[in-house]
């Protein structure tokens, strides 16, 4: 799974980030792109169905600071719900409402690769 993202409708704008970490690009009112890396806890090493629930905190998390730093401060707290999303373990993207607006965040990210390949030789003997 590759660890970046770019906005779309329109297009323009995104994010890359370095690996064991998830790319978050979101997109809201003022359709400018804002991209985020946030770090995957190390005791993710696989994409887990308690992965998957981590997954979409943080990306609700990163709305949510969005909303807060772009929106007036009536919106900051209003309801964020889910109009939309796709499969999060695939990576992909979901949509946020928040009053009337649409917000949209697009997503992916990559395991660090952890496997050491095996040093010297593997010696057997028949007898």
């Amino acid at each position: 799974m590759s660890k970046e993202c770019k906005c779309t409708n329109p297009d323009g704008g995104g994010t890359k980030c370095p690996v064991q970490h998830v790319a978050i690009c979101i997109r809201g009112k003022d359709k400018e792109c804002y991209g985020e890396c946030v770090p995957i806890p190390t005791s993710y090493t696989s994409a887990t169905n308690r992965f998957n629930q981590w997954l979409q905190n943080s990306v609700e998390d990163a709305v949510r600071t969005y909303v807060t730093e772009n929106y007036s401060s009536s919106m900051r707290f209003s309801p964020l719900t889910i109009s939309s999303q796709s499969d999060l373990l695939d990576g992909g993207k979901i949509t946020f409402r928040i009053d009337t607006i649409s917000i949209h965040a697009k997503f992916s990210y990559e395991f660090r690769n952890d496997i050491e390949p095996l040093s010297g030789v593997l010696e057997m003997s028949i007898r």
